[in-house]
């Protein structure tokens, strides 16, 4: 197996997003196998100049309530391995989340006794 990546900041990973030409973020992400139907939630206001298409899509939250959420289609980038993912955008400012939509397609390694994870190709 090839190592796309491996964390500096035990539980995250960097990753980089171009959702449009003006528009490239560089952040670290938590990694949640939860968060099912899109590869990453970021906050909004990290995207506020963002003309691409969107639509909205409704999750049902840990707490059971339903929400709708702009949503668009972008490209990230985790270590060397790229993924068209869909890209949730979230009202409050968080911790962005790395979803089930890009871990599907790769293997992590989650080392909790020496602080690392891991991702490979597949």
């Amino acid at each position: 197996m090839e190592q796309i990546i491996e964390s500096v900041k035990y539980p995250y990973i960097e990753f980089n997003l171009e959702a449009s030409d003006n528009i490239k973020v560089k952040k670290d992400a938590y990694v949640d196998t939860g968060a099912e139907f899109a590869g990453l939630f970021i906050s909004k206001s990290l995207l506020k100049d963002l003309t691409e298409p969107t639509f909205v899509h409704r999750f049902t939250l840990a707490d059971g309530t339903e929400k709708p959420f702009d949503c668009f289609l972008g490209k990230v980038k985790i270590g060397s391995k790229e993924f068209e993912t869909i890209i949730v955008l979230m009202d409050k400012d968080i911790t962005s989340l790395i979803g089930r939509n890009i871990l599907d397609k790769i293997i992590s390694n989650f080392d909790g006794p020496n602080q690392k994870l891991k991702f490979y190709r597949t």
